[in-house]
C-alpha cells in the first residue's frame, strides 16, 4: 500500500495537471474559470501541510505553472505571499522551492513590463 503523502503527491500533480490544459484565462467560460479557481485554492491548500514533502511538491507545481503563466493576474499576489511565507518554513527544501519560486515570479511578474 502506498503511504498517503504519494497518493497527495499524484492527487496534486494531476490537478495541476488539469490547470495546465485549460485554455488562458481570456478564453475561459464562467464555469471553467471558476473550476479553475477551485483547483488553486486546492493546490494552494496543501502548501501548508504538515508533510514537508508535499509543501515541496506544491512549491514546484506553484514554480510550473509561474513559468507556464497559468496563474491568473487576481491570484498573482496570493501566490507570491505563499511563496514568501514558505521562506520561514522549517524544511530546508522547501525553503529552496520557495525562493525558486519567488524569483520566478519576480521573473513571470505580469505587472513588470520592460
Amino acid at each position: 500500500m502506498l503511504p498517503s503523502h504519494h497518493i497527495r503527491v499524484a492527487a496534486l500533480t494531476a490537478l495541476c495537471s488539469v490547470i495546465e490544459r485549460l485554455r488562458s484565462s481570456d478564453e475561459l467560460d464562467d464555469g471553467q474559470g471558476k473550476m479553475r479557481d477551485d483547483l488553486l485554492g486546492k493546490l494552494r491548500d496543501h502548501i501548508r501541510d504538515e508533510p514537508a514533502f508535499i509543501r515541496q511538491h506544491c512549491l514546484e507545481l506553484w514554480t510550473s505553472l509561474v513559468i507556464q503563466k497559468k496563474v491568473p493576474v487576481k491570484q498573482y499576489i496570493r501566490v507570491f505571499e505563499l511563496g514568501l511565507d514558505r521562506l520561514r518554513d522549517k524544511a530546508c527544501r522547501v525553503r529552496k522551492h520557495a525562493v525558486t519560486l519567488v524569483m520566478h515570479m519576480v521573473l513571470n511578474n505580469p505587472y513588470f513590463v520592460i
